[in-house]
């Protein structure tokens, strides 16, 4: 079987408050979520089971952990995945960006970002990660097509192994920060 990364980013990024969680954003690839998002490439989802996509069924024998849908990764190294600028074969990260959002003034205590995932036979060079910027621009740390550099702060691989299992992973973030950027995305070969 092919390496297989279902993720929900049932993205809450919120404050506590007296034990009481309040969103500032939210994205589990629910109608209605707020936090918008770009994919790169174009998500694709095609019958042989190369898929990068947002799934709101089960998926080979996998339900989203809350609400009905999750994203994906399946098989993306692989001749139907698209072409980047430059790119000869699918050899790439397939990822995430989400917009920036702006913190509320004054900014709440005990900022956190949290997102769920589950990571089924990855193994060798198959990674996930994530970069976080705290800033309102369009540059990033690492080049996203075949490295992503974790010796930044806020910047890091995900096991490859939750046994099977949805795992949430909680970021503690600056109570300083204006603004937070979020990228996050897989690459396998």
């Amino acid at each position: 079987m092919k390496p297989f990364l279902p993720l929900v980013l049932a993205i809450i990024f919120a404050p506590f408050a007296t034990f009481a969680q309040i969103p500032i954003v939210t994205q589990g690839f629910e109608i209605g979520d707020t936090w918008q998002y770009t994919s790169n490439p174009e998500f694709y989802n095609f019958n042989n089971g190369d898929v990068f996509d947002v799934m709101s069924e089960e998926y080979q024998n996998m339900v989203a952990p809350s609400g009905n849908s999750f994203l994906a990764f399946h098989d993306i190294v692989n001749p139907n995945a698209p072409l980047l600028d430059g790119q000869t074969n699918s050899y790439y990260y397939h990822y995430l960006t989400f917009s920036t959002i702006q913190i509320p003034q004054p900014t709440p205590a005990d900022l956190k970002l949290s997102f769920s995932y589950l990571a089924h036979q990855l193994d060798g060079t198959d990674y996930l990660a994530y970069e976080l910027q705290f800033n309102n621009d369009d540059t990033w740390n690492s080049d996203w097509v075949s490295n992503v550099d974790t010796s930044f702060n806020f910047s890091a691989y995900l096991s490859k192994n939750t046994d099977d299992l949805w795992v949430t992973h909680t970021i503690d973030i600056p109570d300083t920060v204006s603004f937070v950027r979020f990228r996050i995305g897989a690459y396998q070969n």
